[in-house]
């Protein structure tokens, strides 16, 4: 299978620097609309000491750009050299991203040798685009950063903050908008597992005023209390400083649920978004291709899991299939050649 990649010269900052692969997504080697990616970042240790024990978090600060997979790790890297994340990143574009913009991401990385610091770092997309077959699957146990902007999309109006926390144990009616007009927000689709589920959604604005709320099956932006499951009752700044919010609600097993993340009177600004409590575990399906090839597939909402192989269930070596994964249908699908008995499994680094 093609490999498809993306090579771009970021920011410089702190004691690295970094390069970007973008793969996966339509197979192009570009960052398109409504796609989903994986992403590796290649970060260069421009200090002569080794940089140890390094952990990265990367987040976005771009409309129309959510980062579902923020979390991963980097070997020990030597002065002057270079290494790459061990787990890959996923992010992911919404319909409404313009092709041709410009993505700001941050890359915070911790480390035991060399501090605490944060890589700016920028990606491309376009001039041409060839839109992906949709945005990242989200599964209710992830931890995702996106950023509300100018060029995010409008709901007509927010609802009143009552105070009210709706919760699993007592869940509550919905307040009613407030008639200040449009503000600008997110709505990110979670499918549960296949079990009934206590869902808690927590979100946190460290600069500035945001609210949630949650939808059964849809969220419809003219009207925000058609679906209403639960909100918070607050916004991030209500009671200054700005603080996580947290509320929970019921959801029955495989059923579909939206998480809508606003500004509250035109704010705007990054934002982290947990929610947990469904049962997600990524089974991988395999089924003959053509001859000597085997496909292989698994959901968008395993982000970070690897694609391995062995030619023993019981083999202490698991090797990484190199061809990229592409998605098809929200999920990722390789083709592999087989000879010879193979066998395959996910694993996250």
């Amino acid at each position: 299978m093609k490999r498809a990649f993306l090579l771009l010269l970021l920011i410089t900052t702190g004691n690295a620097f970094s390069n970007t692969m973008v793969v996966s997504g339509n197979g192009n080697g570009l960052v398109d609309p409504n796609e989903c990616n994986y992403l590796y970042v290649v970060i260069t240790n421009q200090t002569g000491t080794v940089m140890t024990d390094i952990n990265a978090t990367l987040s976005s600060a771009s409309p129309h750009v959510v980062v579902t997979q923020p979390y991963s790790t980097y070997p020990n890297t030597p002065g002057n050299d270079k290494s790459t994340n061990q787990a890959p990143f996923q992010i992911s574009t919404m319909p409404g991203f313009v092709c041709g913009s410009n993505i700001t991401l941050n890359l915070a990385l911790t480390t035991a040798s060399h501090g605490a610091f944060v890589t700016p770092t920028t990606l491309a997309s376009g001039p041409v685009c060839t839109p992906g077959s949709g945005p990242c699957g989200l599964c209710p146990n992830t931890t995702l950063y996106g950023n509300l902007g100018q060029d995010s999309s409008l709901q007509s109006d927010r609802l009143t903050r009552d105070t009210v926390v709706g919760s699993c144990p007592a869940p509550k009616l919905c307040p009613g908008g407030i008639n200040h007009g449009p503000v600008f927000y997110d709505a990110h689709t979670f499918q549960n597992g296949p079990s009934n589920a206590c869902i808690t959604v927590t979100l946190t604005a460290p600069t500035t005023d945001l609210m949630s709320v949650a939808y059964l099956g849809s969220f419809d932006r003219l009207d925000q209390c058609r679906n209403y499951i639960a909100d918070s009752g607050d916004s991030t700044a209500q009671v200054p400083p700005t603080h996580p919010i947290s509320y929970s609600f019921n959801v029955a097993s495989n059923a579909t649920f939206v998480v809508t993340v606003n500004g509250v009177d035109g704010t705007q600004g990054p934002y982290q978004l947990s929610v947990t409590g469904g049962n997600c575990r990524p089974v991988l399906h395999v089924a003959k291709a053509l001859t000597n090839n085997v496909r292989l597939d698994w959901p968008t909402w395993a982000g970070g899991y690897r694609l391995e192989s062995a030619t023993s269930l019981t083999s202490l070596v698991w090797t990484p299939v190199s061809n990229i994964a592409i998605v098809v249908s929200n999920r990722y699908t390789v083709t592999n050649s087989v000879i010879g008995n193979k066998f395959y499994r996910l694993r996250k680094p």
